[in-house]
């Protein structure tokens, strides 16, 4: 279906033109970082390793190793087709993928051959598809036994287990709906076209479901990263569905797409920096693939982004070989333009000045990837976040197990700046909710206390204005505010004078009088690829005196 990625001619053109060398760059970087002498071996010990103890990392580590070897080499040996190396290690590779226990991610079983055999999640599905796409554009390159083996794998592993199978990501709720469902249907339609259609109807159920989940304003409440993956996907299985039915059916349009297609965009704040609320990432990148792709569906909206800004996903053939096809050379970088941002229908607001962007959230506290967080904002200047959003951490299997996710600090709301209220932290749940206010005079205001178990606190509101060089905090409660701390957060080590607290660039000034300013530390381990222990700089202001507001300023 992807006729541009089996024409040798098109290959040559990017090996001839500079404008696509950045992809090539880190295509071959990717392939150098991970090609081994031997292949890696999923060990039985990193598998159960997870279940034992909760560390993922080892096996993870081997594993997407393997799936990046696997999209590197196919790639190369697209580009560089004289070149026989590329063509061996690729048999090699799919050879050794097929002989996998279980494509699945450990993380995502429990451990048993009944489940590990039979999951259909978002790695076994991406599978599927990485592999049916690399048979098919490849074709005749590949020898008939592997080929075969392909087929034979998928259809085990994946269709047969889909088509007997009920999964709960098929309700759609996040980006597992398209990863998995979009996956699926994708190996079916270059494998088993006349399966596809028998399951179409369900499968489209769960894709339809998904975009269902994204409110009108085209928020990914599940974060940059996530909409990144889980978007990104849909597109995929959009676009071969559009190629499946000859252009007949096109679910790359109308509003709602048109805004969940510019939100990745709209999360780039000041100093390059990215919002990364929920499990996001600070300085995340916008897919390249997806930017390129819904510039030619929505030119009016959707930039084109500088290569600075855009990841290449090298694990995922999928989404590696279209970052070629869809990338037009011609395309000139679209400037940037600061703007404030109300996303009315999920509840954040972004206000993008010259020397800041501030970005605040409210919602609730049951969102998919949810951190406790009403309430809380991010502050960035040229140097990027400030105050901070520490976004996601290194995963483990108890950050995902309910009774211990809000243990961790990323995912508390003691770890974001926000109150905290009789020494009571926000908890989780729907009805733990904060609604945000864009108002006449250009303030915002959130309304927070329902995000906290305490009896007699019946309002709690955070007001912000908005200054070309500043930014005032106003917290409004209706309790004794001695019995409040507020604590700011930053990853950036504090200095503290009488009136004033030093954070990089950026001064925070308060009432001495007022408050009683304290600094304690917390940590966490960063994700791959650096996994390093961070330090997290907690800036407590204890209320000393007073009831009603209480302020603070922000100088850029």
């Amino acid at each position: 279906m992807l006729e541009k990625a089996k024409n040798p001619q098109f290959w040559q053109e990017v090996r001839n033109n500079p404008q696509y060398e950045w992809i090539i760059e880190r295509v071959k970087k990717a392939y150098d970082d991970n090609r081994q002498d031997k292949i890696l071996n999923l060990s039985y010990y990193e598998r159960v390793e997870c279940h034992k103890t909760g560390v993922r990392t080892n096996f993870d580590s081997t594993y997407f190793s393997r799936r990046t070897w696997l999209a590197t080499t196919a790639i190369l040996a697209l580009i560089y087709p004289e070149e026989e190396k590329y063509i061996k290690e690729l048999h090699e590779i799919i050879w050794a993928t097929c002989d996998e226990y279980s494509w699945a991610l450990t993380a995502h079983t429990n451990g048993t051959i009944a489940v590990d055999t039979t999951q259909v999640d978002l790695d076994n599905a991406e599978t599927a598809l990485w592999l049916a796409e690399i048979r098919d554009i490849l074709g005749e390159r590949l020898e008939p036994l592997i080929g075969e083996r392909i087929d034979y794998e998928v259809h085990r592993r994946v269709f047969e287990n889909y088509k007997k199978g009920k999964f709960w990501w098929e309700a759609g709720e996040n980006n597992w709906a398209a990863v998995c469902g979009g996956s699926v249907a994708g190996a079916l339609m270059y494998l088993d076209p006349e399966l596809f259609e028998e399951l179409k109807p369900r499968l489209l159920k769960t894709l339809n479901a998904f975009i269902n989940t994204f409110p009108n304003d085209g928020t990914c409440l599940e974060g940059p990263s996530y909409c990144g993956y889980g978007f990104g996907n849909f597109i995929i299985f959009a676009d071969l569905y559009n190629r499946y039915t000859k252009g007949e059916v096109e679910l790359l349009k109308g509003e709602k797409v048109k805004n969940i297609s510019c939100y990745m965009q709209r999360c780039f704040i000041k100093g390059n920096a990215t919002v990364s609320f929920s499990d996001g990432h600070r300085n995340g990148k916008a897919c390249a693939m997806i930017q390129y792709l819904l510039n030619k569906k929505f030119p009016e909206d959707v930039r084109i982004l500088p290569p600075e800004l855009l990841s290449v996903k090298t694990s995922s053939f999928s989404e590696c070989v279209r970052a070629f096809i869809y990338f037009d050379p011609e395309l000139p970088e679209t400037p940037f333009k600061a703007e404030d941002i109300y996303a009315k229908d999920a509840h954040q607001f972004t206000a993008n000045r010259d020397k800041y962007s501030f970005v605040i959230k409210g919602g609730h506290n049951s969102e998919p990837h949810n951190h406790n967080d009403i309430g809380s904002f991010i502050l960035a200047d040229e140097s990027g976040q400030v105050l901070c959003d520490i976004g996601a951490p290194l995963y483990t299997l108890q950050y995902f197990q309910n009774e211990h996710r809000y243990e961790h600090i990323c995912s508390s709301s003691l770890g974001h700046s926000v109150p905290i209220i009789d020494g009571k932290a926000q908890l989780a749940g729907w009805k733990r909710r904060g609604d945000l206010s864009y108002n006449a005079d250009g303030t915002v205001s959130v309304e927070i206390s329902s995000a906290y178990d305490i009896e007699d606190l019946e309002k709690l509101t955070r007001n912000i204005v908005f200054g070309e060089n500043s930014i005032k905090l106003t917290d409004s409660f209706n309790i004794d505010s001695s019995r409040v701390t507020e604590r700011f957060v930053t990853l950036i080590e504090p200095q503290i004078f009488e009136s004033y607290v030093k954070i990089g660039n950026v001064k925070l000034l308060f009432d001495n009088k007022l408050c009683k300013v304290g600094l304690s530390t917390g940590e966490y381990t960063s994700v791959r690829p650096e996994s390093k222990l961070v330090t997290v700089y907690l800036i407590d202001f204890e209320i000393t005196s007073g009831l009603g507001d209480v302020s603070f300023e922000f100088e850029v």
